[in-house]
């Protein structure tokens, strides 16, 4: 605890609001790119799979759920 307020106390109110602003940024920027993706880029993605898989048919859900994962990260680390 000592050692948090030790840390507030090197910098200015303006170098803390600075770097919330910026962390802000950060996340809602990360947090765009997860509302971005939509069904047609997983469909997309899933599709890339099954061509690198030989066009073999019969693993459409892995495909689709492999898709969501490299897309969406956010949402997968939160599930775990």
């Amino acid at each position: 605890m000592a050692q948090s307020s030790e840390r507030r106390r090197s910098r200015s109110d303006g170098q803390l609001r600075e770097q919330r602003k910026l962390l802000e940024r950060q996340w809602m920027t990360n947090l765009h790119q997860v509302v971005d993706v939509t069904d047609a880029d997983i469909a997309r993605r899933a599709y890339d799979l099954f061509e690198q898989r030989g066009s073999r048919d019969g693993h459409d859900v892995d495909d689709w759920l492999e898709a969501e994962r490299e897309l969406r990260p956010a949402l997968s680390s939160n599930a775990a």
